[in-house]
């Protein structure tokens, strides 16, 4: 007989019994599924539960005229379903979902085999090897371009300036990404800001000291965020980025993390990804519609 699953708003939620199902699972934990993290980051998020939490999953919604969907939050790239799970269960919670939130778009891993929606590809790097040994497994062309970048006297540095790497973010990547309203990176600085040991910023210098590439790093359940990188113009042309991720793999190696790449369907970025020969993780985009009237209504 199918699992029984309960819809609850993040208030109701058992967070001990969330938390020791996130626990139990380390290899499919995410800061995605962090109640702390989604309550700050997203408009409101949902859970789907079992009678004993040994299955979990979250969905981020938003209102519009009164009613709830599903939706795709900035910075939250995919949550996961979590615990024992079988075919017929993943249908059975999907459903569930689609029976509350008549519309909208889930982000999620663990339904591939479902064969729905759109696969997208997360890229991931373990770090529990020496840096040479990780080294070695990176493209030619990216190193020969961390070479190049070595001969610049570009200086890596740690800074905890949210304010300095939020702001060149927005300044160089923001009309890229219109969806991201100012809001959305101040409930970002507030989240780094309640739980500093969750974050780090790593940054690269020109020899003038010219900050040229910067990236904020989010930490939890063993996996290292690359959530905003940014490179300037003339970063570009001195391989700062290159730099910048090279440095970052050598601190972190020997470590029990592993570096979460975050993705992209932008070639230059993904190709540039695929340099560091990372392994790659697949989640799904499903976007649905159960309401009794045009999806042109809502957005």
């Amino acid at each position: 007989m199918p699992a029984h699953f309960t819809i609850l708003h993040a208030a109701e939620i058992d967070i001990i019994q969330w938390e020791q199902t996130l626990k139990k699972n380390t290899t499919k934990a995410s800061i995605y599924m962090d109640p702390a993290y989604l309550s700050t980051i997203t408009d409101n998020w949902l859970a789907v539960v079992n009678a004993d939490y040994s299955v979990i999953t979250a969905i981020p919604f938003k209102k519009k005229w009164g009613i709830a969907y599903a939706y795709t939050a900035p910075f939250v790239q995919a949550t996961s379903i979590i615990g024992d799970l079988s075919h017929n269960t993943k249908q059975t919670i999907i459903h569930t979902i689609q029976k509350k939130l008549l519309y909208g778009t889930l982000a999620s891993y663990d339904i591939n085999s479902l064969n729905i929606g759109e696969t997208k590809t997360n890229f991931l790097l373990p770090l529990n090897r020496s840096y040479e040994i990780i080294h070695e497994n990176f493209t030619n062309d990216l190193k020969k371009n961390i070479t190049k970048a070595a001969k610049k006297e570009l200086v890596y540095d740690s800074t905890n300036n949210l304010n300095e790497a939020i702001h060149l973010y927005i300044s160089i990547n923001g009309h890229k990404t219109p969806h991201i309203q100012k809001g959305i990176y101040d409930r970002l600085k507030k989240y780094c800001t309640q739980n500093q040991s969750n974050y780090h910023i790593r940054s690269v210098k020109d020899k003038y000291g010219n900050l040229v590439a910067t990236t904020l790093l989010l930490v939890k359940y063993g996996r290292i965020y690359n959530l905003l990188n940014t490179v300037t113009t003339h970063g570009r042309r001195l391989q700062a980025n290159h730099w910048l991720f090279h440095k970052i793999l050598e601190e972190f190696s020997n470590s029990c993390m592993i570096f979460d790449f975050e993705g992209s369907s932008i070639p230059g970025i993904r190709s540039f990804y695929r340099g560091f020969s990372p392994l790659e993780e697949a989640y799904t985009i499903l976007k649905y519609n159960r309401l009794p009237f045009p999806l042109s209504v809502l957005p």
